[in-house]
């Protein structure tokens, strides 16, 4: 198998500015259903056509038992400017898909430090297909 480095992309990383996590029970793995809704859009930076964010809302829920909803932003920037093309792409397809083992993660190892009532959590893999949703930056503020 052959590699190359994607020199024209470069990813900047993921934050997460919001965490809220309530537990109420205790949860057992394989006998309660997680409802999970993972909601991601796209930002692109109205300054600079290079660049954009993949915001990615994630709630997982077992009902009675706990809630975790967190917000997830990852951070692209590109050498050239971003044309349609790149949108259906890559940034529809990939990006999410590249941002979304850091919510994975992130998510098994919150779940693995909360104690005993919450057994570790590892989401399954998703496949991401279709338009993203375009946010605007004062939808992107209220996060």
């Amino acid at each position: 198998m052959e590699t190359t480095l994607q020199n024209k992309l470069e990813f900047l990383g993921v934050g997460f500015p919001m965490v809220v996590f309530r537990s109420t029970g205790l949860y057992i793995p394989n006998e309660q259903p997680i409802e999970l809704e993972i909601s991601p859009k796209v930002f692109f930076l109205p300054n600079d056509n290079r660049q954009f964010k993949i915001v990615m809302e994630v709630n997982l829920n077992v009902e009675n038992i706990f809630n975790l909803s967190l917000l997830a932003i990852g951070e692209f920037r590109h050498s050239e400017a971003i044309d349609e093309k790149m949108k259906l792409n890559f940034v529809n397809t990939n990006a999410p898909a590249i941002v979304f083992p850091y919510v994975r993660s992130y998510i098994s190892t919150l779940t693995s430090l909360s104690g005993s009532q919450i057994s570790t959590i590892i989401l399954p893999p998703q496949i991401f297909k279709g338009q993203l949703e375009e946010i605007a930056v004062d939808k992107l503020n209220k996060f």
